[in-house]
């Protein structure tokens, strides 16, 4: 819930430090938008068709630390490597 802000008559408006409070809410929104309808879209392509396991695991793996959602280059889904070996491949970071 939003605290109730009441705006001084010499602003008339919002104070500049919660103006830039409503700016980063809204921005925060847009990207979050963006990125839904994104995941969405991708999800809506026809290998996902009726594979509820296999978007799960895809799920899964995306929000791994090493994983899609933050790196343009992740860790292969199937790398068989727990992360401190010496056969594992690190993503982009």
């Amino acid at each position: 819930m939003s605290p109730i802000v009441t705006v001084h008559p010499r602003f008339k408006r919002l104070p500049p430090s919660l103006q830039a409070f409503d700016r980063i809410k809204n921005k925060r929104s847009l990207i979050a938008s963006d990125a839904l309808k994104r995941v969405k879209s991708y999800f809506e392509d026809d290998r996902f068709l009726d594979q509820s396991k296999e978007v799960k695991r895809h799920v899964w793996w995306a929000l791994r630390p090493d994983g899609p959602a933050y790196h343009a280059m992740p860790t292969l889904i199937d790398c068989p490597c727990k992360p401190k070996d010496l056969g594992y491949i690190v993503s982009d970071q």
